[in-house]
């Protein structure tokens, strides 16, 4: 089920909004392979609806080849 809100991960946040016409994933702090699955969930559910989807990393201080890599399974 596809739900907009913050998603607090270990050392880090997960903000989803829907906006206009896609939904925007927003991390902030530090995400990784702890975190991934929370990501790899979110985007799942996004990619469910056929909508676009916007992954705004200019609040991460970190992530790993994790995050890229759910990231790149989603495009």
């Amino acid at each position: 089920m596809l739900v907009a809100g913050a998603f607090p991960v270990m050392h880090g946040e997960l903000i989803v909004e829907k906006l206009r016409a896609v939904w925007l994933l927003r991390l902030r702090g530090e995400h990784d392979v702890a975190t991934v699955g929370t990501l790899d969930a979110q985007l799942e559910a996004v990619f469910r609806h056929g909508t676009d989807v916007i992954v705004d990393l200019s609040d991460a201080v970190f992530i790993d080849s994790a995050i890229v890599g759910a990231i790149l399974r989603g495009l």
